[in-house]
C-alpha cells in the first residue's frame, strides 16, 4: 500500500506541475521579462531544482497542492521535480 500511495501522490503532483508548466509558464515569463531580480530567482531555482524541491517537500513551508503549480511555473526540470518529489514524499508516506 505504501508504494501505491507514494507513486500516486507523485503522479498527481507531476500532473499539477505539467498544468502549471503548460498553462501558466508563458504568462510568468511575460511577468518577469522586465525584472532582472525575478529572472535571476527563476534561473537559480532551475539550477538547484532537485535540491529545492526535495527540501521543500520535507518541510511544511508550502502546501503541496499550491507548490505543484508554482514549480511548474518555474524553469525547474521535470525530471528533477519528479525525483525530488518522490524522495521528499517518501518519509511522510512511510510514517503514515
Amino acid at each position: 500500500g505504501t508504494l501505491v500511495v507514494l507513486l500516486s501522490a507523485t503522479v498527481a503532483a507531476a500532473g499539477a506541475f505539467l498544468v502549471g508548466r503548460v498553462l501558466l509558464r508563458s504568462w510568468v515569463e511575460g511577468l518577469i521579462a522586465g525584472s532582472r531580480k525575478f529572472q535571476a530567482i527563476d534561473e537559480a531555482i532551475s539550477r538547484k531544482g532537485f535540491q529545492l524541491v526535495l527540501l521543500l517537500r520535507l518541510s511544511p513551508l508550502l502546501p503541496f497542492s499550491i507548490s505543484n503549480y508554482l514549480y511548474g511555473m518555474t524553469k525547474v526540470d521535470f525530471g528533477q521535480y519528479v525525483g525530488g518529489t518522490l524522495l521528499g514524499f517518501a518519509p511522510g508516506t512511510l510514517a503514515f
